[in-house]
This record gives structure tokens, C-alpha cells and sequence, in this order.
């Protein structure tokens, strides 16, 4: 943790290493920041991949804390703002279930069914759990940067060591 809050003193609008930093308090039972954490990713205004998930969290963790209506008021809130996450909907039809609103639940799932765009859209969850294609490309581009600039001191190196073995078998 000591890190990702490094992370956030650097660089304070990092969403990721926000999020990150929320699940790792919680699972500390550090619920207090956990919640200001999470509440600030779900105010942010140019949403990410990062926001859905935020909302997930805050849900669960009124769940977790006994607050199935405040779970249920950041799910609405969440799918007004993400009309098409399947996993927000699932699991907001699965917080109506529990409360016994299951005829709400069960038009929740059949909408979930019938949207090609719910399950062609990458999950949240997903990509929390993943590493995104542009960070590959970030990495091969550097990688190969540093690579040509460091290929004339290795064939320099290995020219002088060849040099050294052709002496030592000449003698």
C-alpha cells in the first residue's frame, strides 16, 4: 500500500491506483477511506473503465455494512450513468432479488439477454483484472528505444571480446 499511496501523492488523479488502493483498505477494514476513495471515483467526471468498478465496490461495501438501500441507490445511480454494464445491472437485479423485488430482477436480466451491446462491451471487471493491449505497446516501444541505443556498446563488447579470445588461441 505503501506504493500505490506514493502513486497517489505523485500523481493524485490516478484512477487505477485509487481504486487499487480502496480495495486494498477494504480488505483491511479500513472502511472510512475505502468509501471517501471509492465516492471520489464515482464523482469523477470523465468516467473510465475505473468508475463502473467503483460503483461496484460502493454497492458491495453497503452491502457488506448492511445498507441494502444505500447498495441499491449507487446501483441506480451507477446504471444511469453506465445504462449497458452488465455486471451493474446483475448485480443490482440480484440486490432487488434479495429484497424480494423479484419481478424487477427478472426484467433487469431479461434486458441484459436481449442487449447484443451488454455483452459485447468489455467488462469492467475485466479489465481491472487484465492488462490492456497499450500498455504492451508502451512497453515494446521503450523496450525497443533502449534496445538500439544500446546495440553499438554491445557490439562494441562482444568485437573486443572476440578480439581478446582470437589472441589467446593464436598463442
Amino acid at each position: 500500500m505503501k506504493y500505490l499511496r506514493r502513486v497517489l501523492e505523485t500523481d493524485p488523479g490516478n484512477s487505477e491506483g485509487k481504486l487499487r488502493l480502496a480495495l486494498n483498505l477494504k480488505r483491511l477494514k479500513q472502511l472510512d477511506e475505502t468509501r471517501k476513495l471509492l465516492e471520489e471515483l464515482t464523482a469523477a467526471t470523465d468516467p473510465s473503465w475505473v468508475t463502473p468498478l467503483a460503483y461496484q465496490e460502493l454497492a458491495r461495501l453497503d452491502s457488506d455494512q448492511e445498507k441494502p438501500e444505500e447498495a441499491e441507490k449507487v446501483l441506480r445511480r451507477a446504471l444511469e450513468r453506465f445504462p449497458d454494464d452488465a455486471r451493474l445491472t446483475i448485480q443490482l437485479a440480484a440486490a432487488l432479488d434479495r429484497k424480494g423485488a423479484g419481478r424487477e430482477a427478472t426484467l433487469l436480466i431479461a434486458k441484459i439477454l436481449s442487449s447484443p451491446a451488454s455483452r459485447e462491451a468489455s467488462s469492467s471487471r475485466y479489465l481491472y483484472n487484465a492488462v490492456r493491449p497499450e500498455a504492451f505497446a508502451e512497453a515494446r516501444t521503450f523496450l525497443a528505444e533502449n534496445s538500439r541505443s544500446r546495440l553499438a556498446v554491445l557490439a562494441q563488447a562482444l568485437s573486443a571480446q572476440v578480439e581478446v579470445t582470437v589472441t589467446e588461441v593464436g598463442r
